[in-house]
């Protein structure tokens, strides 16, 4: 498997996260203070009948922690 290089703030000024329930318990107030992150993208739901455990608490505590949001359904 190659390294993974995260994209540089020169070439891609905005950027933010991809999370789910996998990722655990999140200190949103600590991600909020990174310079890299303007945004977080929460899966909601995937397949038929999956409801992520983790969004309802996600998606709060983003909008609490002055992070913008997004979601969606992993299929």
């Amino acid at each position: 498997m190659a390294p993974f290089s995260p994209p540089s703030l020169a070439d891609y000024p905005i950027q933010g996260i991809d999370i789910s329930h996998h990722q655990g318990a999140i200190d949103w107030s600590a991600l909020a203070a990174q310079p890299n992150v303007r945004f977080a993208i929460m899966k909601a739901t995937e397949g038929g009948d999956h409801r992520d455990t983790r969004f309802a608490e996600n998606w709060q505590a983003a909008k609490n922690a002055g992070i913008v949001r997004g979601a969606y359904h992993f299929f």
